[in-house]
């Protein structure tokens, strides 16, 4: 009797945690012929079956077989989810740090709720006002160490509210709005419409 090695799985391959919309890893699964030469996994001699749905949470799972001798080794796929959004800030303001403010969610392989940790890779210290514009990296993590990545936009804060002095003498007629030449400019730099109240000018 010869005893020989026909399918291997690495014990860090044996159980993968992938996310949805990921594929699960064939480093450190090996399939051998009877010289012990390892066969491509494209070859006609192995058989891959696999029940896997990378877009849904749960535990999958995956088998190869080496059809000559009709030897298997199957191991588990489980899908967690973990999913964020960019956020965008202006310069003077602070600095996210909570999951709400990413729109952070996370489900497990079950498709239950779990927590979530941010980190942002800004240049003050977390929780602090923005002072510099510029996109900072901002890293979400699940227990088990997967992780997805997402922008913080900081912006140059262009906003400003501008209007002129008018000095009339009493009995004078009232200017009408246009006379104060007012703007209000938001933060991004666009016009808006204002409002010019002279209702307690007497």
């Amino acid at each position: 009797m010869q005893i020989r090695k026909v399918v291997t799985v690495d014990p860090a391959a044996s159980d993968q945690n992938i996310l949805t919309g990921d594929n699960y890893s064939t480093n450190g699964i090996e399939v051998y012929d009877h010289k012990g030469i390892v066969v491509p996994f494209d070859s006609t001699d192995i058989k891959v079956t696999s029940d896997l749905n990378n877009e849904k949470p749960g535990v999958y799972h995956v088998t190869y077989t080496y059809l000559p001798d009709m030897v298997s080794r199957t191991f588990a796929v489980n899908v967690f989810e973990l999913k964020a959004s960019d956020a965008t800030i202006y310069v003077g303001q602070k600095i996210p740090t909570g999951v709400a403010d990413y729109k952070a969610t996370a489900l497990d392989d079950n498709g239950n709720p779990i927590p979530v940790t941010v980190s942002v890779d800004d240049k003050n210290q977390q929780g602090e006002l923005a002072n510099e514009p510029g996109d900072y990296d901002v890293t979400f993590t699940i227990a088990n160490g997967l992780k997805i990545k997402k922008t913080l936009h900081v912006l140059k804060d262009r906003s400003s509210v501008t209007a002129k002095d008018i000095t009339i003498h009493a009995g004078d007629k009232v200017p009408d709005a246009s006379a104060f030449g007012a703007s209000v400019i938001d933060e991004d730099g666009k016009a808006i419409g204002v409002t010019v109240d002279t209702s307690k000018v007497k």
